[in-house]
């Protein structure tokens, strides 16, 4: 019988990064990326962003070799050139979906002191290109910044001027590092610009009955904005039908129950088909897997389901009386 060895090998694994530099001997890289905000509440109506101007970001030696790193520079925050920087951002209750914004296109060339040398227990402070956050909603927000240097990165972007040469071989021979800061937290009030909001539908609710019921139509988007249209009957043959809305906006963790509610809302259907020109309703739930469909007619009253009736609930609570749906 062969006897089987295995070797456990356990390794302690160091947040550090070796480069190598030139034909120099290789440098590792231990620091701490310090981001400190200058104020606790943001209000992004005119905006949209939380800039440089919110924070004091600056990294720390904390190894015991001198190592060579790089400032952000214009391109930084779109990953085309050294370093690389971006936020890791959480939305407290809610999910925070970045827009899609077109970078400019071009970069500025690279200047000789944007590459710094930084001695064990030192301190460098970044003071212009860390990148913003565009911000499509109010809330609590959890961030982190994100700071990587490769010194082999190819660069894009179109630039504005001459590379300096001899910075770019500075840049060649400096330290890889990636390292993530402490988290804060920001709370963003006000409305961002409405091309900056998440799209789209999170959910769709519309009930109505005979030609003389009323009928309700409610959408609730992923920007947490909420209206519903309210249909009543004319009184008299020739006169028009009676149309009142209602719009709000409502906070990023009520939208995440709403939907929440609405996908577990699986007797939505309950004691349908049981009577002639009773209640009809529909529900359309939009969510990263995809649109779900869900319908009701001729009830002989809605909602008859345990779940379906706690999201109407929960709607309604939202709403003045005489727009809430039935």
């Amino acid at each position: 019988m062969k006897k089987r060895i295995e070797v456990f090998l356990t390794f302690s694994v160091m947040l550090t990064l070796a480069s190598v530099a030139g034909l120099g001997a290789a440098s590792t890289c231990s620091v701490e990326l310090i981001v400190d905000p200058k104020v606790k509440t943001v209000d992004i109506t005119n905006s949209g962003v939380l800039n440089t101007d919110h924070f004091d970001v600056r990294i720390r030696n904390a190894g015991l070799d001198t190592i060579e790193l790089v400032e952000p520079g214009d391109g930084s925050g779109d990953g085309w050139r050294t370093p690389i920087m971006k936020w890791q951002v959480e939305l407290v209750g809610g999910v925070y979906e970045a827009p899609k914004v077109l970078p400019c296109g071009n970069t500025n060339p690279l200047r000789s002191d944007e590459v710094f040398v930084l001695n064990p227990g030192d301190s460098h402070a970044f003071s212009t290109y860390v990148p913003g956050i565009w911000v499509t909603q109010a809330g609590t927000y959890r961030l982190r910044l994100e700071y990587e240097n490769d010194p082999f990165l190819e660069w894009s972007g179109g630039s504005h001027g001459v590379q300096d040469p001899e910075a770019m071989r500075r840049v060649r021979r400096s330290t890889a590092c990636m390292a993530v800061s402490n988290e804060i937290i920001v709370e963003v009030t006000g409305t961002p610009p409405y091309w900056l909001r998440p799209k789209g539908p999170a959910l769709t609710l519309s009930t109505w009955g005979g030609p003389m019921s009323v009928r309700f139509d409610l959408k609730l988007a992923f920007s947490g904005d909420l209206m519903v249209v309210r249909h009543d009957p004319p009184r008299e043959p020739s006169d028009a039908p009676v149309v009142r809305q209602y719009k709000q906006i409502l906070p990023p963790s009520a939208v995440t129950q709403l939907v929440e509610l609405a996908r577990a809302a699986d007797d939505f259907a309950s004691g349908c088909m049981t009577a002639a020109d009773g209640t009809n309703a529909s529900l359309e739930i939009t969510s990263p897997e995809g649109t779900s469909e869900q319908r009701c007619m001729n009830a002989s009253h809605w909602p008859q389901g345990e779940r379906t009736a706690a999201l109407l609930a929960a709607l309604n609570s939202f709403l003045p009386e005489i727009y809430r749906v039935y």
